[in-house]
């Protein structure tokens, strides 16, 4: 059977001549018309949606309509946590195409892409080939969502003191490789904490993070992240080679508080890891409290011997000033940047530019959400000093790490 054949697929255009032009070429490669639903604007997709007893495999959005524009759905089906595949044809400009394909990447819905109308037959049928059984394939790393604050056993685990011993815990890490672009070798792992649900399998931060924070446990967290961590570097040979580095994500607030350093210290002395093997990513949800003590804490980090790197660089409270003022060794560009690096000339431009001014202050940039050849590629040619990303790898599990090896295609990425 024609593997579209049996497809769901859900168009929401204003214009009556372009519904009817995408449901003849969605007939044509085989998909029944008993399975395309039509609607003319944001507010008719959504009761669609609401009334319909299965999954739209496909979505087929314009942003621009009257009645309700592409915002309205796509905000919609990021806060429902709607999994489906998304198609955004628009005549708008590049800066609102761009705007609408940032949204659009949230929550779990695959954003196949944003693109100008009008988009040819032949183009349709590669996007729609190209993603058959995509949901199916996500891997659970892929699929964010909320923290559910109703979930009784998550909350009574979470408040539970002994939840963050390590004998007793269900917080496990998970370590995606960063490969040196000089080399074309795995240099480091940014470790990535989980949890073990009894009935919802492994949660991701997303999930419980927030929770954490609000029953004020984010320190106990850090500590307990740090242990595992350090327990696994002792035990697994792939860590203690002498290029490979940890990285660790601390929250701005925990990095600021007064035990920290000592506790951290005191942790490390006792497993017996070098300090140099370890980089700080400084987590900035927050603004700083204490800019002073922030400082402080970095540069006595840095004394001592440890990496220190800003997180998502370009987002959120992360600046420039911090920058220039904070003995960071590290800088990672935010994936918002990098996603869409091969199209998006003005992304394109920053990364370029914090690339140079980086090098400048002989700082290492590392790009993290890296997902295709192509971007890799672009990165490789701008100078980034690290890769990290789904292109070369998901986060792993402790007991992964033995077997994995990049293959064949990012190999030979650095060779060429």
């Amino acid at each position: 059977m024609n593997k579209m054949h049996s497809l769901r697929i859900l168009i929401a255009d204003d214009v009556e001549f372009i519904r009817e032009l995408i449901t003849k070429h969605l007939i044509s490669f085989g998909i029944q018309d008993s399975n395309i639903k039509k609607c003319s604007g944001g507010f008719d997709a959504i009761e669609h949606i609401q009334e319909s007893h299965y999954t739209f495999d496909f979505i087929i959005a314009d942003i621009m309509m009257p009645n309700g524009d592409g915002f309205v759905l796509f905000r919609y089906l990021t806060t429902q946590n709607y999994k489906t595949n998304l198609i955004i044809l628009s005549s708008v400009n590049e800066d609102i195409l761009n705007v609408s394909e940032t949204i659009s990447r949230k929550g779990a819905l695959n954003l196949i892409g944003a693109f100008q109308k009008p988009l040819s037959k032949k183009k349709l049928k590669e996007l729609i080939i190209s993603s058959i059984n995509t949901l199916a394939l996500l891997q659970p790393e892929k699929i964010q969502s909320r923290p559910d604050f109703s979930d009784q056993y998550l909350v009574d685990f979470l408040k539970n003191e002994e939840s963050y011993e390590i004998k007793n815990t269900c917080f496990s890490m998970f370590y995606q490789p960063k490969v040196c672009t000089r080399t074309g070798n795995i240099c480091g792992y940014e470790a990535l904490v989980r949890l073990h649900h009894p009935d919802k399998g492994v949660l991701l931060p997303d999930l419980f993070l927030n929770i954490v924070r609000d029953i004020d446990k984010m320190f106990k967290m850090t500590m307990l992240t740090f242990q595992i961590t350090l327990e696994d570097m002792k035990t697994k040979d792939v860590f203690m080679k002498p290029e490979i580095t940890l990285s660790v994500n601390v929250d701005v607030d925990i990095f600021c508080s007064e035990n920290f350093i000592n506790e951290l210290t005191k942790l490390i002395n006792t497993i017996g890891i070098a300090y140099k093997k370890i980089i700080i990513e400084v987590t900035e949800t927050q603004k700083i409290k204490d800019y002073d003590e922030f400082l402080i804490t970095a540069s006595r980090l840095r004394m001592i011997g440890f990496g220190l790197s800003i997180d998502d660089f370009g987002c959120e409270n992360s600046n420039l000033n911090r920058l220039a003022k904070t003995p960071f060794t590290e800088l990672k560009i935010d994936q918002q940047y990098i996603v869409d690096l091969h199209k998006n000339k003005k992304d394109f431009q920053i990364v370029k530019g914090v690339v140079n001014m980086a090098k400048i202050m002989n700082i290492k940039v590392v790009a993290e959400g890296v997902e295709t050849q192509q971007i890799a590629e672009k990165l490789l040619n701008l100078g980034v000093d690290e890769l990290q990303g789904y292109y070369f790898s998901p986060p792993l599990s402790f007991f992964s790490l033995n077997n994995f090896k990049l293959n064949e295609s990012c190999t030979k990425l650095f060779k060429n």
